[in-house]
């Protein structure tokens, strides 16, 4: 049911996108026809590219599921192996169902940037802006880590906690998933990087590599789950550590077919370093913070001021180095909002 209303929804997302267009092209037929002067494409030669394009794409986004599928039976098969069958459903159930879930959240920030960055890459690249073009692809990758390095601090520092405070009911299996936690949690930042590089290729015209990157990484993940999980003392911690391997390989292709491509000169202290002293300079407040309070008041209020005071300290930060520019917040969604809400506390 649950595949079904994806689907569904975005076919009918499709059409939504097809009847507004027409309402538009209508209202500005004027503008449109001083636009297409010369030659049109036919509509059969635009449908070819389309799908060529789209081919690919719709591939990459079946990749991980499949192998996700392949995961859970090898997984289950590999902890039998090693005598933990009895437990196996459980244990899988706290991978998937309870930590792989908090790490897919920030995905919906991230994945409205490589939305934003496609079509501005795009553009640029068929104007052969150069200078234009990095800087763009620059603050993209900038904006991936400043919403991902936070989270991978957050649920790697508080995985424990944060379990506690979601799930009390299954508080005998905190200290567990919360250890899966604290691996899986890495994967956050490369699964953000992987999502806006590729956006960045295939506004590059470069949409097979993304696919092939991440069938790669998938083919590590199996190999790596089938050995790791394998080992009695590792189980399924290493199902976990699969996969930070696998986007974190998958990744890396990304990155080395961006660099041979665009041949981009990446400023590692705007890129990097700024919203990394500003995560890790969160992440020891939120450990300072959460420890002590924790001694006074119920854990579970401890973790939850640890975390609202760590994103205020975080976006102090941000201001602070001059991490966050104007170009960055076009690319977030709610972007011009945050952009008052900074000068507001810039001028104060």
């Amino acid at each position: 049911g649950a595949t079904f209303g994806a689907t569904t929804g975005a076919i009918a997302g499709l059409i939504v996108i097809f009847f507004a267009y027409k309402k538009f092209r209508r209202r500005n037929k004027s503008s449109f026809d001083a636009q297409m002067g010369g030659d049109l494409i036919p509509h059969k030669t635009l449908i070819k590219r389309i799908v060529w394009i789209a081919i690919p794409i719709t591939m990459g986004a079946a990749v991980m599921p499949l192998m996700n599928a392949i995961d859970v039976l090898l997984v289950m098969n590999r902890l039998t192996d090693i005598g933990m069958g009895d437990r196996a459903t459980e244990l899988y159930g706290m991978l998937s169902g309870y930590a792989q879930t908090l790490v897919n959240l920030p995905q919906a920030v991230t994945a409205a940037i490589q939305i934003s960055i496609v079509p501005a890459v795009a553009t640029l690249f068929v104007q052969n802006s150069v200078k234009v073009l990095d800087r763009t692809i620059q603050n993209g990758i900038r904006m991936a880590l400043i919403v991902t390095l936070p989270a991978t601090a957050g649920l790697v520092i508080l995985s424990r906690p944060i379990m506690v405070l979601l799930y009390p009911s299954q508080v005998q299996y905190a200290q567990t998933t919360g250890s899966i936690l604290s691996i899986l949690g890495f994967s956050v930042v490369f699964l953000g990087l992987f999502q806006v590089t590729t956006g960045i290729l295939q506004g590059l015209g470069m949409q097979n590599r993304p696919t092939f990157n991440l069938f790669i990484g998938a083919v590590v993940k199996v190999v790596l789950t089938y050995v790791l999980v394998g080992i009695t003392s590792i189980n399924i911690y290493g199902a976990a550590f699969s996969t930070l391997v696998a986007y974190g390989t998958a990744t890396t292709l990304n990155f080395i077919t961006m660099s041979r491509e665009a041949n981009i000169n990446f400023d590692f202290k705007t890129v990097l370093l700024k919203p990394l002293i500003a995560a890790l300079v969160m992440s020891g407040v939120v450990i300072a913070l959460y420890y002590s309070a924790s001694q006074f008041i119920s854990p579970k209020l401890a973790t939850v001021i640890a975390i609202i005071i760590g994103i205020a300290v975080y976006g102090v930060m941000l201001v602070k180095t001059k991490t966050l520019t104007d170009e960055d917040l076009a690319l977030m969604p709610g972007g011009k909002k945050l952009k008052k809400m900074i000068s507001k506390f810039k001028r104060s």
